[in-house]
């Protein structure tokens, strides 16, 4: 970071951050003219902006432009959401920023900016794929679309870490813990009777009686009627921990409701992280993806471009035709698992409490492994949107980085 000189007064006064510069005290306004606005889609590449030649601003700028003031730590922050690791976004938004006050050139337009940008990072030696990813992530972030992605899985799987991590590096504005939202509801008896009125949603779940059917039935032998009677005591207890997970999962999609319609109607981006996440709670006719995208139809569509007509007026899924449609949030699932030994290596069955008695730890190991077994089975047989990712304890530098990948994909795919 370079600070002033010894008789630069000005500047030496205000060092009270490390992160700081005197170049930050020089405003560098950047114009939105519809020139500019038309490199706004992804289709307008990196490699397409960094070999335009550099055009001097207009001494007086029309009056029904806008513009906006440079913010070197913001572009930062989406370098880093295009894979650019911190430092090094750091770096090149400094030297961007201190070019431009040293050339005095104070008006630029958005595409003289990107230039510049990537004339910058391709003397470094990054690629055309960073450049087109921070179109895109630029592009995402000034239309405003939302972005919701669910962390799901069972306990102890760093879901709490992996998100705050993803937050970070995408640049995503909220973490939400409804495990956390979830003990809280347990402690009110009225807020937790009412998230019972979602349970017709989902449909019944499965009654241990009927799930244990048949499995003792037909035994021949003691011997064998004790066999088929430890069997099916098993059985009950996965149905009534599968039943209690089915309703805590209706009772936390009904609790963040408000988070949800919020972020998607604000146009804003946020992680959700639990055990409890049923990813079908999210996906159904009665999920994010339909019923607040839809709510209203009579708006204009403020994302897309007009694209959407030539679709010839299909219908989405709740039946509406595309007349004024709104372009759908992209909801990301990710269920995370881990290998059992992992699991008891890395968390030690522990507690806010201590470590579980033995008769808990047998407990909340059949209890992870129904869920995780749950998940798992739904992904792989149910919904190819889900992405399944492994967390190994020692590696989780690696899983974020796979994560951030996958939601880039996701976040392309949606434009």
């Amino acid at each position: 970071v370079e600070g002033g000189g010894a008789g630069d007064e000005f500047f030496s006064s205000k060092r009270s951050t490390k992160s700081g510069s005197k170049y930050d005290y020089v405003k560098v306004r950047v114009w939105l003219s519809s020139e500019s606005g038309q490199q706004q889609q992804p289709s307008g590449s990196g490699r397409d902006l960094a070999a335009s030649p550099p055009a001097s601003p207009p001494r007086h700028q029309p009056t029904d432009q806008h513009y906006y003031v440079l913010s070197r730590f913001l572009l930062a922050r989406m370098l880093t959401a295009a894979r650019v690791p911190k430092k090094k976004a750091t770096q090149v938004m400094l030297e961007l920023k201190k070019k431009l006050v040293d050339e005095n050139r104070l008006d630029v337009s958005q595409r003289q900016l990107e230039a510049e940008l990537f004339r910058l990072l391709r003397a470094k030696g990054y690629t055309d794929d960073f450049l087109d990813r921070f179109v895109t992530v630029r592009s995402f972030a000034q239309r405003r679309i939302p972005l919701v992605v669910l962390l799901c899985g069972a306990s102890f799987v760093g879901k709490a870490t992996i998100g705050c991590r993803l937050a970070e590096v995408m640049n995503l504005s909220s973490v939400l813990q409804t495990d956390h939202i979830l003990a809280i509801i347990k402690r009110s008896d009225n807020l937790w009777q009412r998230g019972f009125d979602d349970d017709k949603d989902r449909g019944a779940p499965p009654s241990p009686g009927d799930t244990a059917k048949g499995h003792g039935a037909g035994a021949g032998g003691e011997s064998s009627a004790a066999n088929n009677a430890g069997a099916a005591e098993r059985l009950r207890k996965k149905a009534d921990i599968l039943a209690d997970f089915r309703r805590e999962c209706c009772v936390v999609r009904k609790a963040v409701e408000g988070d949800l319609r919020k972020a998607i109607e604000d146009g804003k981006s946020m992680v959700i992280a639990g055990t409890y996440l049923d990813p079908v709670l999210f996906h159904s006719p009665g999920g994010v993806g339909s019923d607040i995208a839809s709510d209203d139809d009579d708006d204009k569509d403020d994302y897309g471009d007009g694209d959407d007509d030539q679709d010839g007026g299909k219908r989405n899924g709740d039946g509406h035709g595309d007349r004024g449609r709104r372009q759908p949030s992209p909801i990301v699932p990710i269920v995370l698992w881990m290998d059992e030994e992992d699991h008891l290596d890395h968390t030690g069955m522990e507690t806010d409490g201590g470590f579980e008695p033995e008769g808990k730890e047998a407990q909340a190991k059949l209890e992870r492994e129904v869920v995780q077994k749950y998940y798992l089975e739904y992904a792989k047989n149910n919904d190819p949107r889900v992405k399944v990712c492994q967390v190994k304890p020692m590696q989780l530098a690696a899983t974020v980085d796979n994560l951030h990948q996958h939601i880039l994909e996701c976040i392309k795919s949606a434009m």
